[in-house]
């Protein structure tokens, strides 16, 4: 084992310099690929109208929007049955502010 951890650390200098460019290469992507704040979803779906799933589904964005209680970042909901049952997942982002 002590053999495996000096291996890792006293590596030639070309590992080194490999982690480096790489890091600096790809920075810039990593960057640029923020989520944004606020998605839009599209108003058509897989789903007739005034059926049962788009009830369970208009139930379920109602319930995540005013619900206040969420203290811990993370939500998971359900409504409905199968096969009419929707899911949604939500995770609240620490870097914005409640007003945004």
């Amino acid at each position: 084992m002590a053999n495996d951890l000096r291996s890792l650390v006293f590596q030639p200098p070309e590992y080194h310099l490999l982690l480096i460019f790489l890091f600096v290469v790809f920075r810039p992507f990593l960057l640029e690929a923020t989520d944004p704040l606020y998605r839009i979803c599209g108003s058509t779906g897989n789903f007739t109208a005034n059926s049962t799933y788009q009830e369970n589904l208009s139930s379920l964005l109602s319930s995540v929007s005013s619900d206040d209680n969420i203290t811990y970042g993370f939500y998971n909901i359900s409504s409905g049955q199968s096969p009419d049952q929707v899911n949604g997942i939500a995770l609240c982002r620490g870097d914005v502010a409640l007003s945004d």
